[in-house]
Formats: structure tokens, sequence, C-alpha cells
């Protein structure tokens, strides 16, 4: 099985990929690599590398991809900030574009890292749930997380398997 994760040399992605490809998946990371530099181990460079802005994902990028698990875009409420406009572009019409055309292509499966973000500010003491708890998005980054987890969800097929 191909697995694309986008995101792939970023904090949750680093330590994803070995873990599949231990698992006997073959990978193909995806990654604009403007963090790069700042890794504390090298990558192994025994898998498909596609180093480029999720915007500007292809049709022929998809190519073979069974499942992907889409971890990148703009990591963190403060740097969504800086650029409301960018966060949105990249985190939502980025996310939107890549599942629209990853269902188009056949990919079977598709996985959503979502935030705590969503959550916002909670006004109960009791844990929150996931499902259940309200959401209070307030920052750029978390409403646009909190948008495409909505979009994708409505996306969702018996061919397209959205979570």
């Amino acid at each position: 099985m191909k697995i694309m994760v986008t995101g792939e040399r970023g904090y949750i992605g680093a330590v994803l990929v070995p873990m599949l490809k231990e698992k006997g998946y073959k990978v193909v990371g995806y990654d604009s690599g403007y963090f790069s530099d700042n890794l504390l181990e090298r990558f192994d460079e025994d898998y498909q590398k596609i180093t480029k802005d999720i915007r500007d994902i292809t049709m022929e990028d998809l190519d073979g991809v069974d499942g992907i698990i889409h971890l990148a875009g703009l990591s963190n409420d403060p740097l969504g900030e800086f650029s409301p406009k960018l966060t949105e572009d990249i985190n939502y019409n980025g996310t939107m574009n890549l599942a629209k055309k990853a269902r188009e292509a056949g990919v079977s499966r598709f996985v959503y890292a979502s935030s705590q973000s969503m959550y916002g500010v909670s006004n109960t003491t009791t844990e929150l749930d996931e499902d259940d708890s309200e959401k209070n998005p307030v920052t750029a980054y978390a409403i646009a997380k909190w948008n495409a987890e909505q979009q994708l969800h409505s996306m969702s097929t018996d061919d397209f398997v959205v979570t």
C-alpha cells in the first residue's frame, strides 16, 4: 500500500514516516521543506520525497497513492495570526484542493490531523470530548482547521473515506 504523508518533515511526520516504513508501507513524503534545516536528525533518504507547497499538488503527484495522511500546513495559532489570509489559503484551500484531487485520483483513504485549537477557550472544567464538546475556534489557524474538517467529512463516501 502506498501512503502519502504531507508535512512529512514536520514534528509528527518525522516520527510517522519511519513507523510506516517499518510496517512495510511504501511512503511518499510531501513537504515544502521550509523547516528542513531545523531538523535534529537527517532524514532517511530511502523513500520518495516531493518538495513543494501543498497548494501546488498535481494529479501526477497522487499517481498510485492509496491513502493520504495530511499533516501539512501552517502549524500553530501564533504563526496563523501572522498572516490570516495565508493561513486560510494553505490550511483550508490547500487542504480542500488536495482532498478533491485525491478523490479524483482514486485515493481511497484520507486521514486529516485535527487540532485542539478548534475548542478555543473552554467554559467548562470537565474533560473535553472530541465529538461532543462545543467548538469555539477563535484564531485564523483554528478556524481554517475547523472549516476544513467540516468540509472533508461532507466529502466522505464509501470509495473516499475521510477520518
